[in-house]
């Protein structure tokens, strides 16, 4: 078997939303959104001496930050069928790639919006999933998802973790040893992340023509 490493499907957050939207506790997923930003420079200082200056190497807020994103959407309410992007250089200093990306998704009927930046202050990313029968809200920098499913009560506790740093990469090392040596499936496959490639390079193509752009 063969894995990727998109580690966010080792975030037990979205493993616990990914469960409780196939059990259908919530009704068919409508809607799904997304808002996030970090400070790139301060937790990678060298960005304009790697791969990151370049998009021929990866470089940029499409291929480095917002496609696990976009990876961890198709997991949740399924592939994207077609897109728009719009994407820029707003702010990080001595590159040129894009720093922030707005895409607009469809998931099939199932509409989406996803937002990232890379120079904002709070390291902070959040999804709203928004369904026939509830609301659910992953506060992904808190470890933390929310649930709300009547305009009369407040935002219900799902649960919460205590994460450190690289508990994602040691449990994601940890589920790769697991596939290679037990034969046990991969978080993330191959045919999942050939979609989110083609998703990439969609959004890529979108962001330089100001198109729609459909997914096969």
């Amino acid at each position: 078997c063969c894995g990727v490493a998109y580690v966010t499907h080792q975030h037990p957050v979205i493993q616990d939303v990914k469960r409780e939207l196939d059990s259908g506790r919530f009704g068919k997923p409508l809607q799904i959104n997304y808002v996030s930003g970090q400070n790139f420079p301060y937790y990678r200082p060298a960005y304009r001496e790697i791969y990151y200056t370049d998009r021929a190497t990866g470089g940029g807020c499409i291929q480095d930050a917002i496609t696990h994103s976009m990876n961890t959407a198709e997991l949740l309410v399924g592939p994207i069928t077609k897109l728009t992007c719009d994407a820029d250089h707003l702010a990080l200093e001595g590159v040129t790639v894009e720093d922030t990306v707005h895409v607009i998704t469809r998931h099939g009927e199932i509409m989406g919006s996803l937002v990232s930046n890379q120079f904002q202050s709070p390291n902070e990313s959040t999804f709203i999933i928004n369904c026939e029968k509830g609301t659910i809200k992953c506060l992904m920098h808190e470890g933390r998802w929310v649930w709300h499913d009547t305009p009369e009560t407040q935002w219900r506790e799902g649960a919460q973790y205590d994460l450190e740093r690289d508990d994602l990469f040691v449990k994601q090392a940890n589920m790769f040893l697991d596939a290679r040596e037990q034969g046990d499936l991969p978080s993330c496959t191959l045919e999942a992340a050939i979609q989110t490639l083609k998703v990439n390079l969609a959004m890529l193509e979108s962001s330089d023509t100001h198109t729609w752009q459909t997914i096969n």
